[in-house]
C-alpha cells in the first residue's frame, strides 16, 4: 500500500492500494464493503464483481485511522492508440467530509500519474454517477457529455465503447436510448435524510432528476463523459482549489 505523504484535507490522508494488495487483505476489504453499504446499498458479490475489475483504491483515513472515504480505478484503451480512457468506481464518502474534493484530488492523482507515463496519449474520463456525484463531480468540469444516444460521434466513439465494456465486466445493465446504467444500487435512507431540500433543487440536481427522476428507487445511474483537456483540466484545478479555501477559511 502505498502512502502518498499527502494531506488532502485537514488531518484526512491518502493512500494507493493496488489490486494485488486488494484482494490479499479481506479486512480491508469488508471495512470497504460495509462502509459502501451504509452509504449505497447492494450485495456483497455484485460490489465486489465491480471492486475487481479496478486497477487500485485510494483511501481517505483521518489520522486516527477512520476511513472516511475511498475510490476505484482503471484505466482502459479507447478506440484508437493514442486514446485511453479513465474510468472511477464506487465513489463513496462520508456526508462528514461533504464540500471537501476528495473525490476530485483522487481522480486528478490518478489523471497526473497516467500522464506521466503516458505523455502522448489523450485522456478521457468516464463515470457512472449517483446523483450526489454528478452534483459535485459536474461543478468541477467546463465540458461534459451525457452517454446518450444524441451524442454519439466519431470523437466519442471510445467513451462509448468503455461504457458498454464498463456495464459489461460489472454486471450492470445500459437502459436503451437514455444515458442510464442499471447498476442495481440505490441510496440508503440516511443518505437521502443527510441532504437538505435546496439540495435538490440545484441546478445540477435539477439536470440529473431530468433523465433519471426516480433515482432513489431505479437502481440507476447516469453515464457521463469529458475530455481531460487543458480548460477541463484547469477547472478540475480550480475547484480544488476553491473548496481548499472554503474549509480552511
Amino acid at each position: 500500500m502505498l502512502n502518498t505523504g499527502r494531506k488532502c484535507a485537514s488531518s484526512i490522508q491518502m493512500t494507493v492500494m493496488h489490486r494485488s494488495e486488494f484482494q490479499c487483505e479481506a479486512k480491508t476489504v469488508r471495512e470497504l464493503y460495509e462502509f459502501s453499504n451504509s452509504l449505497m446499498q447492494e450485495d456483497y458479490q455484485h460490489w465486489m464483481k465491480h471492486a475487481n475489475t479496478n486497477e487500485q483504491v485510494h483511501l481517505f483515513r483521518r489520522n486516527s485511522g477512520e476511513l472516511v472515504g475511498f475510490q476505484f480505478w482503471r484505466c482502459m484503451p479507447g478506440s484508437h492508440s493514442r486514446e485511453k480512457i479513465i474510468l472511477g468506481g464506487k465513489l463513496r464518502m462520508s456526508p462528514t467530509v461533504s464540500g471537501s474534493g476528495l473525490h476530485l484530488r483522487s481522480g486528478l492523482s490518478y489523471l497526473e500519474d497516467k500522464m506521466a507515463s503516458d505523455p502522448d496519449t489523450e485522456f478521457y474520463r468516464l463515470a457512472l454517477v449517483s446523483l450526489f456525484g454528478y452534483v459535485s463531480i459536474v461543478k468541477g468540469l467546463k465540458k461534459y457529455w451525457h452517454m446518450e444516444p444524441s451524442n454519439e460521434s466519431e470523437e466519442l466513439k471510445g467513451l462509448f465503447m468503455a461504457n458498454e465494456e464498463f456495464a459489461r465486466s460489472s454486471g450492470f445493465e445500459i437502459v436503451p436510448n437514455s444515458p442510464l446504467v442499471r447498476v442495481f444500487i440505490s441510496p440508503a435512507p440516511e443518505t437521502l435524510n443527510s441532504f437538505s431540500k435546496e439540495y435538490y433543487e440545484k441546478p445540477e440536481a435539477k439536470e440529473y432528476l431530468k433523465r433519471n427522476p426516480d433515482f432513489s428507487t431505479s437502481g440507476c445511474y447516469i453515464a457521463i463523459g469529458w475530455k481531460w483537456d487543458d480548460e477541463n483540466i484547469a477547472a478540475l484545478k480550480s475547484r480544488i482549489e476553491k473548496l481548499s479555501h472554503s474549509r480552511n477559511g
